[in-house]
């Protein structure tokens, strides 16, 4: 089977997006599918299995690119990865001529735009994004919970919601992140150079430090965790713009001392981080997690 994953970000642009779609498209590929990458911002770093569309317009990581629709000809299944709005009707066109077999669309959050483009944003939303979940043969959620309580629901019908909306959880490869209960050597270490003691608690935080991701919440962790004993480590594993303003708070806080800022961590050893820590935390302050 010929499959396009048609996503507004990809590699190297680090994003929980991206990771969802780099791991479908491997299990894909693995089980003998044939399968490409279509992304508006992100090349795949000389991917051959990647097509990047240079966007007409470009704001934040949302992409104007109508032309897009000319390479979803020819493939059995094209996924569709949303929040995409400016992409939506490249899909539609694709999808009126005929150019494609199956649509999937998997709806991973409420978007949340603000200034200048929001109100381009909501005509995308309340016209363009009915009429593809209208078109798509599957929608799929990663939690039904999450479904019935985002605006998803404002625009598929009850009817609909039985038929095809499905929820495929985002897949994680356990053995990767397996401990088997007890930390491993590489997992001491780490906390040694991250500077914990023996006797120190570790909280972990993974995710965006980019404006794209402010609503991450890592400022209202800080202010949380400010108010934690002393024997409390904090370690924040991300990237972006926003990271120089969260050491300021943390300054500011009077904790710079007991928050570690590890930067980007590589997929290999990210595992270790959540073997190293006593508990994770996601911190996000609106539907768009």
């Amino acid at each position: 089977m010929k499959v396009a994953h048609i996503t507004p970000v990809y590699l190297p642009y680090h994003s929980g997006m991206t990771s969802v779609v780099v791991s479908q498209c491997a299990e894909l590929r693995r089980r003998g599918h044939e399968v490409d990458v279509i992304s508006a911002i992100g090349d795949g770093g000389g991917d051959s299995n990647v097509r990047h569309v240079r966007p007409l317009l470009k704001f934040g990581n949302g992409a104007w690119v109508p032309h897009m629709f000319k390479y979803l000809k020819g493939y059995d299944v094209v996924h569709l990865h949303y929040p995409f709005f400016a992409g939506l009707e490249a899909v539609l066109l694709a999808k009126s001529l005929g150019y494609i077999k199956k649509l999937v669309v998997y709806y991973h959050f409420d978007h949340r735009v603000a200034g200048v483009f929001a109100p381009i944003a909501r005509v995308y939303e309340r016209v363009l994004l009915p009429a593809v979940l209208r078109a798509a043969d599957t929608v799929m959620v990663s939690t039904m919970d999450y479904a019935r309580s985002s605006r998803l629901k404002k625009y598929v019908s009850e009817k609909d919601f039985e038929n095809k909306v499905v929820e495929v959880p985002i897949g994680i490869d356990v053995d990767r992140f397996r401990t088997g209960g007890s930390r491993t050597a590489r997992t001491e270490s780490l906390r040694r150079e991250l500077g914990v003691a023996k006797e120190e608690k570790v909280v972990l935080f993974v995710g965006g430090m980019d404006r794209a991701h402010y609503f991450k919440g890592v400022e209202v962790l800080l202010r949380a965790f400010a108010r934690l004993s002393q024997n409390v480590r904090l370690v924040l594993v991300g990237e972006g713009e926003l990271r120089k303003g969260y050491e300021v708070h943390a300054q500011e806080l009077g904790i710079q001392d007991r928050v570690h800022f590890a930067g980007r961590v590589s997929d290999a050893e990210l595992p270790s981080y959540y073997a190293a820590a006593d508990v994770s935390v996601l911190p996000s302050i609106n539907g768009a997690e």
